[in-house]
């Protein structure tokens, strides 16, 4: 289960950052900006009361902390192939115990890639 998990969290990180991206938008619509357009077409949540300072702290932080997690996902994967593409054996060998810690956050596909590459480069 968890496997399957790490195959879609990059997806599942952009999903989450774009909902606290609305909330965080509602919300400070609410507080700060009172845009009269917004409020009309039915995005408001003046109905929670003082929640409404909680559910603004909390879609600041959730914007914050899934838009990192989404780009240090994303760079782990960049990095993660362009050492799995690497033309030196140099270069793959020095690299292979950051390989493998970054094949076990990404998942069971870029674990298939680094089999693949060592036995190509025939390293255990």
């Amino acid at each position: 289960m968890l496997s399957k998990i790490k195959e879609y969290q990059l997806l599942i990180y952009l999903i989450l950052f774009a909902v606290s991206l609305v909330f965080l938008f509602i919300s400070s619509n609410d507080l700060i900006f009172h845009s009269s357009a917004v409020v009309s077409s039915g995005l408001t949540l003046s109905a929670t009361g003082g929640w409404l300072y909680w559910i603004f702290f909390v879609s600041i932080s959730g914007s914050i902390v899934f838009l990192y997690m989404y780009l240090h996902i994303v760079s782990n994967t960049k990095k993660f192939h362009r050492l799995v593409e690497s033309p030196s054996k140099h270069e793959f060998v020095k690299n292979i115990r950051e390989l493998e810690k970054i094949a076990r956050s990404l998942g069971s596909r870029e674990m298939h890639l680094l089999k693949e590459a060592k036995k190509k480069w025939r390293v255990r």
